[in-house]
């Protein structure tokens, strides 16, 4: 009886081959495959390689079948550690290819390698008279596959004794398209699809063929480049597939799809008209005539560029508002946002003076007869206080006056009598203040006029006056 020795000391020629192998994730090193025909008889052969180093080696799988590259059967071996694998039952007669992976304890399972084949052989018969006698015959052969980590596959190949024996290339595995992710844009923009992405694993260059297949039909740079480009005519859905080709198989089609929305116009932000206000007044910014040309809702923001720092109230609002309590020049910056795009920027410039009360008449120097009338600017002002001194140095009231009663079209007046005597100096000022509960802050410059000299009969006859005047309010 033959031993495995002497079957191998009479191997004819062997094949080998060297192949590309690839692990995900953990074929870290260079994988020596043999794959050992040892004892065939018809029906039965034996496998055999040496065993992976990888620390998480699980076991191997052996995939085998009729023609190359479909593989109808495979054998499970559990353990990394067998490195033997009888098979049997095969067809006499008939070639059967083999192709090895390997696996971890994630299940993740590596490419095939490097098929070879084999041709069972035929047994054969003898009769003698009534005696039949079947004899097996054995076939005797090594194939050895050499797996490194490498792009390049060289294959050669020798007789096995009786069946025979060789190898071949690996099964060429189809390409991968890739169409590139889901894009937005605006109608009018250009638009470059990307298929650069698309790859074959066993590293053939790759051509491609874009194709429309949805939407107003557009005109792409090149249909069979890797980026081709189009600009987008009008809003809708393109839709394009792209087919990559390594020189034998076509790809499966991968779809993308270009959205196109309608061409958005920047809104337009107006902050109202300059405006020239007085300490104490409420300032409201107005930006309600700011508009958006396709009809989208505004949002605001008003931003204080210059100025006394103030607090806006309901700044995000069309109409913000705060109180000017220092002079100064304030400028605030309006933006506005239609949800896609924001506005230039519209600055409006508030001017903050301290009010002044102006005199009207009686004109400085003026001889008075009778009765005299003294006017002044009392806008922005609610309350008065009329002054009068003999010599411009100490001021006496004559009473308050409320600018709702005296103001006519913005000049506050009141009515003061006198006696046709000889004229003697009257000096006169008006006090006012911004609100009610105010100080008398604000005083205007200091006139005088002449009229008679008792200024008492003019502080009486004043007096009969605002009495006068209260009682008809009563």
């Amino acid at each position: 009886m033959k031993t495995l020795s002497d079957l191998q000391a009479n191997t004819p020629k062997s094949l080998s081959a060297r192949i590309s192998y690839s692990f995900p994730f953990f074929l870290l090193i260079p994988l020596l495959l043999i794959f050992c025909v040892t004892h065939v008889y018809a029906g039965q052969v034996t496998l055999g390689w040496d065993q992976n180093t990888e620390p998480d080696l699980a076991g191997y799988k052996i995939y085998y079948g009729n023609s190359s590259g479909n593989y109808t059967e495979s054998v499970n071996i559990t353990s990394g550690n067998v490195t033997t694998c009888t098979i049997s039952d095969l067809t006499e007669g008939q070639t059967y290819y083999f192709a090895a992976t390997a696996y971890n304890s994630s299940l993740v399972e590596s490419n095939y390698s490097t098929e070879v084949y084999y041709t069972i052989n035929t047994a054969t018969t003898t009769s003698t008279d009534n005696e039949t006698t079947t004899t097996s015959t054995v076939i005797e052969t090594t194939t050895t596959t050499t797996v490194k980590p490498t792009t390049s596959t060289t294959i050669s190949s020798g007789s096995g004794g009786g069946g025979g024996g060789g190898g071949s290339t690996p099964l060429n595995t189809m390409p991968v398209a890739e169409a590139g992710n889901d894009q937005e844009a605006i109608e009018g923009d250009l638009i470059s699809l990307d298929g650069s992405e698309s790859y074959d694993n066993d590293g053939d260059s790759l051509t491609y063929q874009w194709t429309q297949i949805a939407g107003p039909t557009v005109s792409l740079s090149g249909s069979t480049a890797a980026q081709p480009e189009f600009y987008a005519p009008r809003v809708g859905t393109f839709t394009f597939t792209l087919v990559v080709n390594d020189g034998e198989l076509y790809s499966t089609a991968e779809t993308v799809n270009v959205i196109v929305y309608p061409l958005n116009h920047r809104p337009i932000a107006l902050a109202g008209n300059d405006l020239n206000v007085q300490i104490g007044d409420k300032i409201l910014l107005d930006g309600i005539a700011s508009y958006d040309t396709d009809g989208n809702q505004l949002t605001y923001n008003w931003i204080q560029a210059s100025g006394p720092v103030v607090s806006l109230t309901n700044a995000n609002s069309p109409t913000p508002y705060f109180m000017a309590f220092a002079e100064g020049i304030y400028q605030f910056d309006l933006t506005v946002f239609d949800g896609k795009l924001w506005s230039l920027t519209d600055s409006v410039v508030i001017t903050v003076k301290t009010p002044v009360i102006n005199l009207i008449s009686p004109a400085n120097g003026t001889k008075i007869a009778g009765s005299v009338r003294l006017v002044w600017d009392g806008k922005g002002f609610v309350n008065f206080r009329v002054l009068v001194s003999k010599d411009g140095k100490v001021f006496n009231s004559l009473g308050e006056t409320t600018e709702q009663y005296y103001t006519i079209s913005d000049l506050t007046t009141l009515m003061l009598s006198t006696r046709k005597v000889k004229s003697v100096p009257i000096y006169w000022k008006i006090q006012g203040k911004k609100s009610v509960g105010d100080n008398y802050g604000m005083t205007s410059e200091i006139r005088k006029f002449y009229t008679a000299p008792n200024l008492k009969v003019y502080q009486n006859a004043l007096r009969e006056l605002l009495a006068r005047i209260q009682e008809k309010k009563s």
